[in-house]
């Protein structure tokens, strides 16, 4: 579960990872479970909600100067109701993911995935991070989001089992009778 500390550490690498893998367009080795369940959440919802995206982060009069308080400022629209839930924590990355590729593509500068991790670290280690140690840390999100394959393989495991357990049961009361 870790501290605040470790959790505002583990975000800044999460952010690091989900913005450098999201703008380049492949599928870089992620360091942990988590850096790789936050690229998949952070893909997923950006394409359910590109154009809202794209048009929110186009909208931004992004400039060296005010990027910091631009992420900040949306980050916390985010949670303007006091609500906080791990599709939200997903919400904040897909965000800075958008952010620092518009900050890339107007070349404010050379190192914004840099920049925006250390301001998503902030922000989560210091917004967030109380609640995400006491929802039980980024390993109970990455169960939260588990692959669809991993459940699936649950569910057919359970069902081979099943499968199993009722052959054997059956082929006892057929050879006892």
């Amino acid at each position: 579960m870790g501290t605040i500390g470790t959790v505002k550490r583990e975000a800044e690498v999460i952010a690091m990872y989900v913005i450098k893998a999201f703008n380049s367009g492949g599928d870089r080795q992620p360091p942990n479970r988590t850096c790789k369940t936050m690229l998949r959440t952070v893909k997923e919802l950006s394409s359910r909600h590109d154009i809202v995206l794209k048009g929110m982060v186009n909208k931004l009069n992004v400039t060296e100067n005010n990027v910091f308080h631009t992420f900040v400022s949306v980050a916390d629209e985010i949670f303007e109701d006091g609500q906080m839930n791990w599709g939200r924590v997903v919400a904040v990355y897909a965000f800075a993911a958008r952010l620092a590729g518009r900050c890339n593509k107007d070349c404010l500068q050379s190192d914004w995935a840099g920049k925006i991790s250390s301001y998503v670290g902030e922000y989560v280690g210091n917004k967030l991070g109380r609640w995400i140690v006491d929802n039980n840390g980024w390993e109970y999100f990455c169960n939260y989001f588990q692959e669809r394959g991993a459940l699936e393989d649950k569910l057919w495991n359970g069902l081979l089992h099943t499968a199993v357990g009722l052959g054997v049961g059956s082929a006892i009361f057929v050879a006892t009778r």
